[in-house]
């Protein structure tokens, strides 16, 4: 079992991240290096998060690995694992 946090009005919910990425690293095909490199984290439920950077360091890539659609719809060479709720999204 997760651990539990207090949000909006002492109402406790499950801490244990929901949406979760563990080592994640992605190159497109023919790219000389990693668009993604050794990402970590973990989303829990009701927790918000704001992803930011200068242009082409890999928010959009994130997104996309994040969505699932990488590397089913955007090849490349992916590691490492997306998994939401338990299951995986890519990898």
């Amino acid at each position: 079992a997760g651990t539990q946090r207090r949000v909006k009005g002492s109402r406790a919910i499950d801490a244990s991240p929901e949406l979760r990425a563990e080592d994640v690293s992605f190159a497109y095909l023919g790219a000389a290096r990693a668009a993604l490199r050794h990402i970590d984290f973990g989303v829990a439920p009701g927790e918000l998060i704001l992803i930011t950077g200068v242009s082409g360091c890999g928010k959009s890539t994130l997104a996309l690995t994040l969505a699932g659609l990488i590397p089913s719809r955007v090849h490349g060479e992916l590691r490492g694992a997306v998994s939401f709720g338990g299951r995986p999204l890519s990898g």
